[in-house]
């Protein structure tokens, strides 16, 4: 007979035990090993190295292609975007899946390229979260279908808050780590760059970037130092980097040639930015090396085939100009339409450009609309003014707010966005937007002179003086905080309402003569009246200058009023005198 305790004992072991779910690094494992691996290091850049991360989940996303092939697929190609468009074609993939690669291919184009897709910091961490969403989705394909449709199993999602910058510096600087010493080294070039972004908005950029030399001297140093150490270990990717600031010069002329032979090293290893750079060097015949075409278009190729921005443009300039091969213009196209698929702004505002007049294809408004928006919203500003052109050109009154904003931002390097600002200003009932459209106009006067641009030089002496003009016939409506906004805005102005062509030079005249002013005590000195003549005519021959002058000229010594007290008899006079009160008027 069993006794009842060991009775329940039996029932309570035969109870399922309650099932326990794997975390998402667990299934990544599940998928394969290599690719369990590699989300693992993306997952832990996420916060404090979203650059990394972007660049691993593009990884990723090829790995995973990879494993969705048809087995014994000959030609598979290398490329991610090749590889997308096989799956594609072949009907490997669903739509859900190919919009989750194209995202992860884009973001990853960008963080690599980021002075080529124009995507700040900010916008890589927000992109980092939504690339490992999509590298989890993908996750979910390649496990179903390596398993012939089987359920998915049960998993969660982890935050991992460890302290992955620490931990980083750790294996870089103790455990000697190659690609952490590289991470490391981005990460001082990320804050050097902060730092030089922000003397430049300073007050004054010049003083603020001499008396950050030193500092900069001592990171930029440090940066060098830990790509060297990784690039001695054979790491590629900081070969490369190291390789380039040599041939920039970084640490002398003697260096150059070495940097060349070191990214030489990291392009035989197949890195991909040393591939597009010697590519390029083969093709321009850079640091003396012979123009080889062939070799050129190979090196080039193996880049591209990666998205890389520099080796599609430069492919697309070999085809365009039949270097080596016969012109392809068709090709030509074709790449730079590539390019501007993988996410590059300026490869999206050259598409749109041909779309336009149909160079290539034929002539497609609404398509290079879309291309030339696409440009625009990246924040290339040539884009942005293109497209602030082609709505002023409609005339369509419920986009003067859009036109202005893309004005805006594109005028930061284009002069000729500053003239129409003005244009647009001065047509307003704003006094003070006509005052921001003379110093516009200057600013563009200016810069035009610096980039020889002689057209637009030509275009802002005639804008120029009639609105000069029309904001002196304004000054009696004006506000006192406008009036004098116009008063310094006037002083970049000439007599004959002509822009001056430096308005550096033009405040340190008007600071200088300031200063000699407020040094000259006596009120009616000749030496007062010939600066405050001379100050009157700088300010361009403004009419209230010369009342000004003429006011200040006349006007009564400046006398303290004292205020009675008592004064002891061996204090200093009250009135000035320097004697003792005693000797004064005692």
């Amino acid at each position: 007979m069993t006794h009842p305790r060991s009775q329940a004992a039996f029932h309570v072991a035969l109870r399922p035990l309650p099932f326990l779910a794997m975390n998402d690094l667990e299934f990544a494992l599940r998928v394969s090993v290599p690719i369990g691996q590699l989300y693992r290091e993306a997952k832990q850049s996420q916060h404090q190295f979203p650059r990394n991360t972007l660049i691993a989940t593009r990884s990723l996303a090829s790995m995973c292609c990879d494993r969705l092939c048809q087995p014994g697929t000959a030609d598979w190609p290398e490329g991610l975007d090749e590889k997308i468009r096989t799956l594609d074609r072949t009907r490997r993939i669903n739509p859900v899946t190919r919009d989750h690669l194209d995202q992860l291919r884009r973001w990853g184009n960008a963080a690599a390229h980021p002075e080529d897709s124009l995507i700040d910091e900010v916008h890589q961490q927000v992109y980092a979260g939504r690339a490992l969403a999509s590298v989890i989705a993908l996750f979910e394909t390649v496990f179903q279908e390596s398993h012939h449709g089987a359920a998915l199993p049960a998993y969660e999602i982890i935050d991992q808050n460890e302290d992955a910058l620490r931990e980083t510096c750790y294996r870089a600087l103790i455990e000697n780590n190659p690609a952490d010493q590289y991470q490391v080294a981005a990460l001082l070039r990320t804050q050097l760059d902060a730092r030089i972004a922000e003397a430049h908005t300073s007050p004054d950029p010049e003083l603020r970037m001499y008396s950050l030399g030193m500092e900069l001297h001592v990171h930029e140093d440090r940066r060098l130092d830990l790509l060297r150490y990784a690039s001695d270990s054979g790491h590629a990717p900081s070969q490369y980097q190291y390789g380039l600031a040599l041939t920039k010069g970084h640490r002398g002329k003697e260096m150059v040639m070495l940097g060349v032979n070191i990214i030489a090293m990291a392009c035989r290893d197949g890195e991909i930015d040393a591939l597009a750079w010697c590519g390029q060097s083969a093709l321009r015949g850079w640091f003396d090396e012979p123009v080889d075409y062939v070799r050129a278009r190979e090196l080039l190729q193996q880049a591209a085939a990666e998205d890389h921005p520099a080796a599609l443009s430069s492919l697309s300039e070999i085809y365009r100009d039949g270097l080596g091969v016969e012109p392809d213009a068709a090709m030509a196209f074709s790449l730079t339409l590539r390019a501007a698929n993988a996410g590059y702004a300026l490869a999206q505002y050259e598409t749109a450009i041909a779309l336009m007049h149909g160079k290539v294809l034929e002539a497609d408004e609404p398509e290079a609309l879309k291309w030339l928006r696409r440009a625009s919203d990246a924040g290339l500003p040539r884009a942005r003014y293109a497209l602030a052109r082609i709505l002023l050109d409609r005339r369509e009154t419920d986009t003067a707010s859009d036109i202005e904003s893309l004005l805006v931002s594109a005028a930061v390097s284009i002069p000729a966005a500053h003239l129409d600002l003005a244009e647009l200003y001065i047509s307003g009932p704003d006094h003070a937007k006509w005052v921001e459209a003379a110093g516009r106009i200057q600013a563009a006067y200016e810069q035009a002179l610096g980039q020889n641009d002689s057209a637009l030089a030509q275009r802002c002496l005639e804008v120029a003086p009639p609105i000069i003009a029309k904001l002196e016939a304004a000054l009696p409506a004006m506000s006192d905080s406008v009036t004098e906004e116009f008063i310094v805005t006037r002083f970049m102005f000439d007599d004959k309402k002509v822009p001056y062509p430096s308005r550096a030079a033009r405040g340190q005249k008007i600071l200088e003569l300031t200063r000699a002013l407020s040094k000259e005590r006596g009120t009616a000195s000749k030496q007062k009246l010939r600066l405050l003549s001379e100050l009157g005519s700088n300010m361009g021959g403004l009419k209230t200058s010369g009342q000004t002058a003429r006011s200040l000229s006349t006007a009564r010594p400046f006398v303290q009023r004292v205020v009675r007290t008592n004064v002891g008899r061996n204090d200093p006079c009250p009135c000035g005198s320097g004697k003792k009160y005693k000797q004064c008027h005692a």
